[in-house]
């Protein structure tokens, strides 16, 4: 959201404050457009109304930490997600194929376990381990509050044509959701996109 929001936020804000039975102080809406300024107006919204209809939670009135949870998840739901992209991807392209992940998160991780060739080279039975090992570690840069652009991870084909001095074909865009866009994003021009999972 941006200082223009802010209005119509304080009136979503409002309305459900007054649902609850409260009535909010300038600096409460002041520190509750702190907290939840990095998404969308839209987002923050239907966060807030889903918390009204959540049965457990919905009790009570929400805080932001409430919003951000109903918005991005937990960080062990949301490397879990991103496991399951990087299993796709491996599963659709596989390690001979250059990649270039939406998610920098997911690529770190992959090329801090030893690469996306080795990754795609491993046992099946060895895939758990590899699953537990990039949660562990997707989750540990999350919590230390890491965002990292789309990186690009190179496959067999294109160290092979690097060694030999020819082009390589260009990676295959594997679109992540994002901090509150659990759904597929587009891809980049001229590249597929990974199938939804």
């Amino acid at each position: 959201m941006t200082q223009a929001d802010f209005p119509a936020f304080a009136g979503v804000l409002a309305g459900i404050a007054e649902l609850y039975g409260h009535k909010l102080s300038d600096m409460q809406g002041a520190l509750w457009f702190s907290a939840v300024k990095g998404y969308s107006l839209d987002q923050v919204q239907d966060a807030l109304l889903a918390h009204t209809r959540d049965p457990e939670r919905g009790r009570f009135m929400p805080k932001p930490a409430d919003v951000v949870l109903l918005i991005d998840g937990l960080p062990g739901d949301r490397a879990e997600l991103a496991w399951s992209r990087v299993s796709a991807a491996l599963e659709c392209y596989g390690a001979s194929v250059s990649v270039r992940f939406e998610d920098g998160l997911a690529a770190r991780v992959i090329s801090d376990m030893g690469g996306w060739i080795k990754l795609g080279r491993a046992l099946t039975k060895e895939m758990p381990f590899y699953q537990r090992e990039f949660c562990r570690r997707y989750q540990a840069l999350l919590a230390a509050g890491e965002s990292l652009p789309p990186r690009t991870l190179p496959g067999v084909y294109e160290l092979d044509n690097a060694g030999r001095g020819y082009e390589s074909q260009p990676p295959v865009f594997i679109s992540f959701p994002t901090a509150g866009h659990f759904e597929q994003l587009g891809a980049a021009p001229k590249t597929p996109a990974l199938p939804p999972a």
